[in-house]
């Protein structure tokens, strides 16, 4: 059974392309909900993986 934890959804399956589009949008709004961001990276830790991407490219 359906929880706000952990919700359940009728989805049309009579065509395939909208069927996608159904659970599409369920899964956006579901991630758009948890506050998802890109962790922030220290300066320092900037710093060294500056150094190493330079370290490649040098290596050809």
């Amino acid at each position: 059974t359906a929880t706000p934890e952990a919700p359940w959804y009728v989805v049309p399956a009579d065509a395939k392309w909208f069927t996608r589009r159904v659970v599409a949008a369920a899964v956006i709004d579901a991630m758009a909900g948890l506050g998802l961001e890109y962790p922030r990276v220290p300066k320092s830790r900037q710093d060294e993986l500056a150094t190493a991407r330079q370290r490649l490219l040098a290596e050809g």
